[in-house]
């Protein structure tokens, strides 16, 4: 071997070397970008999952505590007005979407299309719920406004009163909420029953 040759070769396998270990080097970034990827995914995964159980536990308390004691009555109109005056007097539990909405940018990644629109469905029921006790509770305090209104304008009540912000001056009838409440109700139950029966959309 020349010198001239001696010298190419060693050229070449410095580069080569160079080459060589700037491409194990590369892969090893790449392999530790994917591992933290994937531990990532798993994280918001996780996150995510660990909510959608605690509110579904929480749920399923609410929902027992409402419709678990007997109502001895017959009438079935009746019986909804009950379970949705049961639904007013009973707090909404402390539901979470912190992970859901803090893991935005990540869910692509994270969760397919079919754990997307599940996880989506599991909140917009939950808000659903709180909604439909928000409006029983309206009806029911417009109720009771009108109904005391009634009182203090009957007879020997005194007419032209009235009660926060309730005209008095002419009998009013109340029954915005025995009309409506049944089938608010109705559809609370449908909600209740659904998000139960489908459960946690991560697995």
């Amino acid at each position: 071997m020349t010198a001239i040759l001696g010298a190419v070769i060693g050229v070449f396998g410095a580069i080569l070397g160079t080459v060589i270990g700037h491409f194990l080097s590369e892969r090893a970034a790449k392999n530790r970008e994917s591992r933290l990827e994937e531990k990532q995914v798993r994280s918001v995964r996780t996150l995510i999952s660990i909510e959608i159980d605690h509110n579904l536990s929480l749920l399923k308390k609410f929902w027992k505590k409402i419709s678990s004691e007997g109502i001895d009555e017959q009438d079935q109109e009746r019986k909804k007005r009950i379970l949705a005056g049961r639904l007013i007097e009973s707090p909404i539990p402390a539901w979470s979407e912190a992970m859901w909405e803090s893991q935005a940018p990540l869910l692509a990644n994270a969760l397919n299309a079919e754990e997307i629109s599940g996880t989506h469905e599991h909140h917009a029921g939950l808000l659903a719920i709180r909604t439909i006790q928000q409006t029983l509770s309206v009806w029911d305090s417009n109720d009771r406004k009108i109904d005391i209104a009634n009182q203090i304008s009957g007879p020997g009540g005194g007419a032209q009163s009235a009660l926060a912000g309730v005209a008095s001056h002419s009998y009013m009838v109340s029954n915005e909420f025995p009309r409506n409440a049944p089938s608010l109700w109705v559809e609370f139950e449908t909600i209740v029953q659904s998000l139960i029966k489908k459960g946690n959309p991560i697995q």
